[in-house]
C-alpha cells in the first residue's frame, strides 16, 4: 500500500513529544512492513538539516492563509528504517512551539500544514490508498479533504493520544480561513460554542485510533469522554484500539546505544555500569539501593507533592529517586525542596523536555520506573521502560494496566507492581513490594525482570490489526 502520514511533529525531526514519537513508531512500522510510506510534518529550528541528512527542495509550496500568501520552504529526508520519505514544511507560523498551541495563531498553523498537504498531493502522479492524520493539529486536513472535487475518495485514519486536548479555538477563526460555518453545528465540530479541531479529525475519519481497547471503552463514558462520550457513542463503529509498538531497531538495550554497555535478557549484569554511571552524573551516592525513576511531566493532576508529603515513608524503603520530566512552577518548587533534603540519593532532570537520547540512559540504568497516572507520554515511555528491564509501577486501571500485570513471588508471575491511581497508601505499599524484591536480589528478582523484558511490546501484533483496518477501507 502507499501510506501517507501527516502530523504536528516527528522524532526525531523535531519536538520529542508524545504526537511526534507516535507518528515516527506510526510511519517506521508501516515501512518494516514493506509499504510505501511518505510522512509530512512541520519542518522545526531544531531539524539539524546536516544531522538528519535533509536536503532543501527547489519546489516551494504555496497557498493562502487566513487571505494572506503562504510559502513554505520543502525538506527531504527519510526515515531512519527501511526508507520512507519525509518531508518537513518550512514556514514561519510553525516556529516557536505555536503548532503545540503556545501562541494565539496555533490554529493558522494546522489550516497552513492541512492545506499545503492537499497541494502536494494535487502534484503527485501518484496518490497514496490511505492518510493516517496523527494529533488534534491535524484535524482540519480530514475535513478539507472531504470538500476536495477530486482527492476526497481518499480514505482517512485519524489519531489521537490525549483525549483531553480537544483543539479548540473560537468559531471566528471559521470565517477568517475561509471555511465557513457550515459544520459548525452541536453534531458537527463546535463545542460550547468554540471549533473543536479534535471532533472534525473525529467526524471527517473513516477510522479512529486511540491507544488502547480500554480508552475506546472509557470514552464513551461522561468521565472519559471529556465532553464527547456522546460523539464517540454514536461514532463507536469508527473507534479502534491499537497499543502502541516499539521500534526494537531503535530501542535495542543489546545495541547499547547511550549505555555504559549492551545488555540483555540473558546477562543483565552490565546494566550496573550504565546506573553507576548515571549515578556519578547525576551526584546520587554509588550504592546497590534500587534506582527509581518517577516520569512526569508533573502537574496538579499528579499528585506527586501528596507522595513528597510521606517522603519518609517513601525513602524508607533505601531507594534512590530521579524524577524526570518538565514540572509546573509549584510542582517544581516541590521537588527541589524534596530534593535538598535528601542529598545524594535523590536527583532531578529536566527542566525542560527529556530527550530519547537520556531516556535510554536512564531506563538502562533504572531499576524501576514509577508512573503515577496514565497520560500520552508515559504510555509511549512504559514498553521502552519493560524492554530496558526498568521494572514498571503504575495504576490499575487504564490503558497503562494493559501491558502490567502484580508479581506474585510465589508463582513468580507477572511483571510489575499496581496501585490504585491517585492513592498514596497503594502507591507506597507498590513501591514496598518493589523494593522488598529487588533489595533481596533473590531469584525473585531475576523473574520480575525476565517476565518484563520478555513481554511482547513489539509492532507486530498492533501493526496487524491496524494494517487489517487499512485493508478493509480500501474495499469499503
Amino acid at each position: 500500500m502507499k501510506l501517507l502520514y501527516l502530523g504536528p511533529e516527528l522524532t526525531p525531526f523535531s519536538s520529542g513529544g508524545s504526537t511526534g514519537s507516535l507518528l515516527s513508531e506510526l510511519a517506521h512500522a508501516a515501512a518494516r512492513a514493506g509499504h510505501e510510506v511518505t510522512v509530512v510534518s512541520p519542518y522545526r529550528t531544531e531539524a539539524a538539516p546536516q544531522k538528519h541528512g535533509l536536503a532543501r527542495r527547489l519546489q516551494t509550496v504555496e497557498v493562502s492563509v487566513a487571505h494572506q500568501p503562504r510559502e513554505c520552504v520543502l525538506f527531504e529526508g527519510s526515515l531512519r528504517s527501511r526508507g520512507g520519505e519525509v518531508l518537513l514544511l518550512q514556514q514561519e507560523l510553525f516556529d516557536g512551539g505555536a503548532h503545540a498551541g503556545e501562541r494565539g495563531d496555533d490554529h493558522q498553523a494546522a489550516f497552513l500544514l492541512a492545506q499545503a498537504t492537499l497541494q502536494l498531493l494535487e502534484g503527485r502522479s501518484s496518490l497514496p490508498d490511505v492518510i493516517h492524520c496523527v494529533g488534534w493539529q491535524s484535524g482540519f486536513f480530514p475535513l478539507l479533504l472531504a470538500r476536495h472535487p477530486r482527492l476526497s475518495g481518499i480514505p482517512v485514519v485519524f489519531s489521537f493520544d490525549d483525549p483531553a486536548a480537544l483543539g479548540l479555538h473560537s468559531a471566528g477563526i471559521l470565517e477568517e480561513l475561509g471555511i465557513g460555518y457550515d459544520h459548525f453545528t452541536p453534531d458537527g465540530i463546535e463545542f460550547h460554542g468554540q471549533v473543536s479541531l479534535l471532533k472534525a479529525g473525529i467526524l471527517f475519519s473513516e477510522r479512529v485510533v486511540v491507544p488502547s481497547e480500554a480508552m475506546v471503552a472509557e470514552l464513551q463514558t461522561e468521565d472519559g469522554g471529556a465532553g464527547l462520550h456522546g460523539l464517540y457513542n454514536a461514532h463507536a463503529d469508527k473507534l479502534v484500539g491499537v497499543l502502541p509498538g516499539l521500534a526494537f531497531d531503535i530501542w535495542s538495550p543489546k545495541a547499547g546505544l547511550h549505555l555504559a554497555a549492551g545488555f540483555d535478557l540473558a546477562d543483565c549484569s552490565p546494566k550496573a555500569a550504565t546506573k553507576g554511571e548515571l549515578q556519578a552524573r547525576l551526584g546520587l551516592r554509588r550504592r546497590g539501593s534500587p534506582l527509581l525513576l518517577c516520569a512526569g511531566p508533573f502537574d496538579e493532576a499528579d499528585g506527586v507533592e501528596a507522595l513528597l508529603a510521606r517522603g519518609d515513608e517513601l525513602m524508607a524503603s533505601k531507594l534512590q529517586v530521579v524524577f524526570a520530566g518538565v514540572a509546573d512552577d509549584t510542582r517544581r518548587a516541590a521537588l527541589k525542596r524534596f530534593a535538598a533534603g535528601q542529598r545524594e540519593r535523590v536527583a532531578i532532570v529536566g527542566e525542560t523536555n527529556v530527550d530519547d537520547d537520556l531516556w535510554h540512559t536512564m531506563l538502562g540504568a533504572a531499576d524501576g520506573l514509577l508512573l503515577l497516572r496514565d497520560s500520552a507520554d508515559r504510555r509511549l515511555l512504559l514498553p521502552r521502560a519493560l524492554r530496558f528491564g526498568a521494572i514498571p509501577i503504575v495504576p490499575a486501571s487504564g490503558a497503562l494496566a494493559e501491558r502490567v500485570a502484580d508479581f506474585d513471588p510465589v508463582g513468580r508471575t507477572g511483571n510489575g507492581f499496581c496501585f490504585v491511581e491517585g492513592d498514596v497508601e497503594s502507591q507506597l505499599s507498590a513501591l514496598r513490594r518493589f523494593a522488598q524484591i529487588l533489595d533481596a536480589g533473590s531469584q525473585s528478582a531475576t523473574a520480575l525482570r525476565s517476565n518484563a523484558m520478555q513481554l511482547d511490546v513489539g509492532w507486530g501484533r498492533s501493526w496487524a490489526l491496524l494494517e487489517r483496518h487499512y485493508h478493509a477501507l480500501l474495499v469499503a
